[in-house]
């Protein structure tokens, strides 16, 4: 990882030295969205499967700072080989929020690994079960991502469930719902897979963009394994 950030460093570097030498700005460099660097400007190009909401996911941005930095409106329609701005400047209010009203588990298991910081951050938990066990969705929503566009989360699914409110579904073992599919609380929306040999989900809960432990709002309701 040290020596591909160095890469990147060195390619934006060049970039800037070239924009020296000629007198003019030189074209942001393109990133992959698990490259960027904090404050980096850059751009991405929409390839088959993406959706506004994908590509805010794997950036770390609120969608709504993704579209608003390019012009977008609801529904938030791309094309493939469009060019997006990619910007950690933040245009939307983060400090109000809509609420949601219940959280369910969305998998029987066990929690191997919890949300935390650090230099390998987890963004989410990751629950052990069984494999094809059902991944049920955690509060109603509708379907905003499903598919294996996303580096390192294999078959995943995000649900929008409200303007501030997304989760996600990693390592499915097969997706049983579609992109634009509105879908309930409790709900089947995949079955589990593997990540490295174990049988596991990798679940996240994001505001505005922002990861949040999901522990904060699952510890609250009951269990599937009671």
């Amino acid at each position: 990882m040290g020596r591909r950030l160095n890469q990147i460093v060195l390619v934006f570097l060049s970039a800037m030295m070239l924009a020296s030498c000629t007198g003019n700005i030189a074209e942001a460099p393109v990133y992959e969205g698990w490259q960027l660097i904090s404050g980096v400007r850059a751009h991405y190009t929409v390839v088959p499967g993406d959706t506004l909401y994908s590509i805010a996911w794997s950036y770390g941005l609120d969608y709504r700072d993704l579209a608003y930095a390019n012009g977008l409106s609801a529904p938030y329609h791309l094309r493939v080989g469009q060019k997006l701005t990619i910007s950690s400047k933040h245009y939307v209010d983060r400090e109000h929020f809509a609420k949601v009203s219940k959280w369910r588990w969305p998998a029987r298991g066990h929690v191997v690994r919890r949300f935390g910081k650090g230099i390998v951050a987890n963004k989410g938990i990751d629950i052990k079960g069984k494999f094809g066990e059902s991944i049920l969705a955690t509060a109603s929503g509708r379907v905003v991502y499903c598919g294996s566009g996303l580096p390192g989360l294999g078959k995943l699914i995000i649900i929008k469930h409200n303007a501030n409110y997304l989760s996600a579904y990693a390592y499915n073992q097969s997706i049983l719902v579609r992109n634009h599919q509105v879908v309930y609380a409790g709900e089947q929306i995949g079955r589990m897979g593997r990540h490295n040999g174990v049988v596991m989900l990798h679940f996240e809960i994001r505001r505005n963009g922002v990861p949040i432990n999901p522990l904060l709002y699952l510890l609250k309701e009951k269990s599937l394994n009671e």
